[in-house]
């Protein structure tokens, strides 16, 4: 898996991801990292939300912080 830059994360919108991305979100606190499909994000806020929105909205599983959490886009090795 290799990370993808489709742009600076405040343009990139979860509408402009592919079914081969995947979000990799870092915990700001402990370093734990997670991978999120976009497809339910998508179902859940709409294509036209942005990567850099959904920063805050991720809760990491092993400690909880929300604040500072880092949102990346990778690219599934095919």
């Amino acid at each position: 898996m290799q990370e993808d830059i489709l742009g600076p994360k405040y343009a990139v919108r979860l509408g402009d991801l592919r079914p081969w991305h995947v979000l990799g979100i870092t915990c700001f606190s402990c370093r734990h990292t997670a991978t999120v499909s976009p497809a339910p994000l998508m179902r859940r806020f709409g294509e036209h939300q942005c990567i850099a929105e959904l920063e805050d909205r991720f809760a990491c599983t092993a400690c909880g912080n929300r604040d500072g959490n880092s949102v990346k886009v990778y690219k599934l090795d095919r």
